[in-house]
């Protein structure tokens, strides 16, 4: 079982990991994370590999290239200090070339603390993240616009 972490660092992260996808920053997404962090889109039978960090910030990359805006809000946060988890249940939405796009998710986030000198001492770095995305959408809008991308040479 992991370490407890303390809810206000769960919260903290959360923010973090928000304000990452808002500001289409993929340093701030990397920053957050542990170097051995994996990132898992849910649910399985969407048949997503589990990536890498460095793997997602490349994916997220390429589809952010897509959007001309891109925005999520937050309706819950649950955290749980004794687990080290901290769960966000989300909406996005973005404009895209083929249209609006919307999703929702729930983050779960599995949060570590780590020593950074930099910042003081102990901050959150998430080390597990599961992200279950909602099927319909990815099953229908996001091939759509993958096919669009490299029909007009915006994708290989």
């Amino acid at each position: 079982m992991p370490a407890p972490v303390p809810r206000n660092t769960l919260v903290a992260v959360a923010d973090e990991v928000i304000a990452a996808y808002n500001a289409q920053d993929l340093v701030a997404i990397q920053a957050y994370r542990t170097p051995s962090c994996r990132h898992h889109v849910l649910p399985a039978s969407l048949g997503r590999p589990e990536m890498s960090g460095e793997e997602y910030a490349a994916f997220f990359g390429r589809m952010m290239s897509l959007f001309s805006a891109f925005s999520v809000t937050v309706h819950d946060v649950y955290a749980d200090a004794e687990g080290g988890k901290v769960v966000i249940h989300a909406m996005s939405k973005g404009d895209t070339p083929i249209g609006e796009y919307g999703n929702e998710y729930m983050l779960v986030l599995e949060v570590v603390e780590v020593e950074d000198p930099g910042r003081g001492g102990k901050v959150g770095k998430v080390d597990r993240f599961l992200e279950f995305v909602d099927s319909h959408t990815s099953k229908d809008f996001l091939p759509r616009l993958f096919a669009w991308a490299k029909e007009n040479g915006k994708m290989e």
